[in-house]
């Protein structure tokens, strides 16, 4: 899972920042940001003591790479429609946005 850290060391949003400093000019990377979340919703968007939210991670990814292809799944198995859809609508109210 996407933990905000790992013991001493940074965790989730740190990682995606880094990885796609290392591939912002190849546009044959895609960022999958969850594979399987399966986890409540408000750590899946807005994360959590112990999880970083989704949108944290996206927004880490459009900082570095701003036209690159992101992959997010919803709250239940990877791809549900539902989950996908509450965070876009969600990331949209608060970032006054769309994703």
């Amino acid at each position: 899972m996407a933990l905000r850290d790992f013991g001493d060391a940074p965790g989730a949003v740190a990682f995606w920042a880094a990885a796609v400093d290392d591939f912002k000019n190849n546009s044959m990377v895609l960022y999958e940001l969850y594979n399987e979340p399966h986890v409540w919703p408000q750590a899946l968007y807005g994360g959590d003591s112990l999880y970083a939210g989704m949108s944290e991670m996206y927004n880490a990814v459009r900082t570095h790479a701003p036209l690159g292809m992101v992959v997010m799944a919803g709250t239940g198995y990877a791809q549900d429609a539902a989950g996908v859809i509450a965070m876009h609508m969600q990331y949209a109210k608060q970032y006054a946005k769309p994703m």
